[in-house]
């Protein structure tokens, strides 16, 4: 599981994709599953693979979920287990 992101910095417009940096977006990513790759959906109804977008700033969602998706598949082929491949 996900033990949680962070986001370091950011140029986004205020209120928009600069709400990435706010725990009602990064919270979501917490807890979720690295068994399959996480999606970004609209409509608030996110399930267990997906992260509800932030509105007016999809582009930004898409973004940091596909680094999330990155990152655990660097886990999965890299570092999972203390193995060095």
């Amino acid at each position: 599981k996900i033990s949680g992101i962070k986001i370091i910095s950011n140029s986004e417009t205020a209120g928009l994709g600069a709400n990435s940096t706010k725990p009602e977006f990064y919270g979501q990513f917490k807890g979720k599953s690295i068994n399959s790759p996480l999606k970004v959906v609209k409509g608030g109804n996110a399930k267990d693979n997906e992260i509800d977008a932030i509105t007016g700033a999809t582009i930004t969602s898409n973004g940091v979920t596909d680094g999330v998706n990155e990152a655990v598949k660097f886990y999965a082929s890299t570092l999972k287990g203390g193995e060095n491949k």
